[in-house]
């Protein structure tokens, strides 16, 4: 049975702007994650899904300028965390699945090597530990073929497979929160949905880390979601856009200049 999420959450974010130049990435955002939570961050193509991430993870651009009252997870400040800081979280306490698994593994090292590394950096496991620990992720995430698999370099493995193993690494070292930005962006339509299935299995079994998936496809999220966080209601404060979540369907419709104020059914999914 799930466990209800405590009282204090993993993440809170409160009145997070970011800026680039003259450009407003990211305008008064805010949102709270519970632990044993997925949460589904929806909008559409540059509305600051991916800038969200990377925020949480330190890697937001060199030139960018952030403001917030309040940016915490697990307790942390992270607006006060320093590089050396943010490379201890960094795989440990926070993992991520990028978009495109072929630009995130090193093209010239098998990937053994790349999933041995992560251990080898964050904990104290010996190398037969490390190896005993590498094949008993990729047997969670289907990847049976361990021999061949920790050889291969990335080109020779397919689409789904590189994702799968972008999964057990950011896994591999039990994180308490798991970011997966797009993960199946790059998969044709039935990878996708077994990519996204994967995850809420793993989600499960391990209730340690906390799924937050960012995807554009509503129809693969919705079985999987506790709470939608859209981001394109940012948009609609600056009354470009007007968002009208429809429960009977689960639905999220975008009408441009339009006065309809139902915005509130969005918010009152988020918890606000």
């Amino acid at each position: 049975m799930k466990q209800k999420p405590t009282d204090t959450p993993l993440i809170d974010v409160k009145n997070l702007t970011l800026r680039i130049g003259n450009a407003t990435i990211l305008n008064d955002i805010s949102f709270k994650i519970g632990t044993q939570e997925i949460v589904s961050l929806v909008g559409e193509s540059g509305s600051g899904k991916s800038i969200t991430a990377l925020s949480l993870l330190g890697l937001q651009p060199d030139k960018s300028i952030i403001k917030a009252n309040r940016m915490v997870f697990n307790g942390i400040n992270i607006r006060e965390l320093t590089s050396k800081n943010w490379q201890k979280i960094r795989g440990k306490s926070i993992g991520m699945v990028f978009q495109e698994p072929q630009s995130s593994l090193n093209p010239s090292m098998r990937c053994g090597k790349q999933l041995q590394e992560v251990l080898q950096k964050h904990t104290s496991l010996s190398k037969n530990e490390q190896k005993q620990t590498i094949r008993e992720m990729l047997a969670e995430v289907q990847l049976t073929d361990t021999k061949r698999i920790l050889t291969s370099y990335p080109h020779q493995l397919s689409g789904g497979q590189k994702q799968r193993i972008m999964i057990a690494m950011a896994l591999l070292c039990k994180p308490k929160l798991l970011i997966a930005d797009e993960p199946t962006t790059a998969l044709d339509v039935t990878v996708q949905k077994e990519i996204i299935q994967l995850l809420k299995n793993l989600q499960q079994k391990y209730f340690g880390p906390e799924g937050e998936l960012y995807a554009k496809r509503q129809e693969l999220i919705r079985p999987i979601q506790d709470k939608i966080h859209d981001a394109i209601q940012q948009l609609a404060a600056n009354n470009k856009y007007q968002v009208i979540f429809d429960s009977s369907s689960d639905l999220i419709m975008l009408y441009k200049n339009d006065n309809l104020d139902k915005s509130d059914k969005v918010l009152e999914l988020m918890g606000y």
